[in-house]
């Protein structure tokens, strides 16, 4: 299957899907079901010759709710359907069609930065109030931290931040942390 793992809400998405053993051209339809936390959508491919052409408009796309969604890929002919794929997409926020300003940071790099500012304080009584990131991207009132939860706190979620980091600098064709070693002939 061929629907990009990526669709920025407001932009043209379009891609081509080959099935050889359900043919648009012998009368099959393929769709696309889209389900996240708070939204369903349907995508239905047109008959190209014996291939399925979708497109996903920006003025459709710009209605898209951003988060992750799991889709489930179907072709149907009379009342016969079947599953031909499975799988996991991102619709991001696209910042030129975004209405207002947009908080770009991660919930990991929300959380280092708290942290790092309880740290700079200093407070030698541990904190007395602070929003933890969780991981289903909501935050958590925490009160009264010790030194040690706060200190393994930030280490827990800067390597997280840093996988993050990583993830992009590869998405973008670079590499992430470099692996160093050393060759001893003796």
């Amino acid at each position: 299957m061929n629907i990009p793992s990526l669709i920025y809400a407001g932009d043209t998405t379009e891609w081509t899907d080959s099935l050889s053993d359900y043919l648009a051209s012998d009368g099959y339809t393929l769709q696309y079901s889209l389900s996240g936390k708070d939204k369903r959508y349907e995508i239905t491919g047109v008959a190209d010759g014996a291939d399925f052409d979708f497109t996903i408009t920006a003025a459709v796309s710009i209605l898209y709710i951003p988060g992750w969604y799991n889709w489930q890929a179907y072709v149907t002919k009379g009342a016969v359907r079947y599953t031909v794929g499975i799988g996991r997409l991102e619709i991001k926020t696209n910042i030129a069609t975004a209405v207002g300003a947009q908080e770009g940071r991660s919930v990991a790099q929300i959380t280092v930065d708290n942290l790092e500012t309880i740290i700079k304080n200093k407070s030698t009584e541990g904190y007395e109030s602070l929003a933890i990131g969780t991981a289903n991207g909501t935050s958590k009132q925490v009160t009264k931290m010790s030194w040690p939860d706060i200190i393994s706190a930030y280490n827990f979620w800067r390597k997280e931040l840093e996988r993050e980091q990583d993830a992009v600098k590869i998405a973008g064709g670079g590499t992430g942390r470099k692996i160093l070693s050393q060759f001893n002939p003796y």
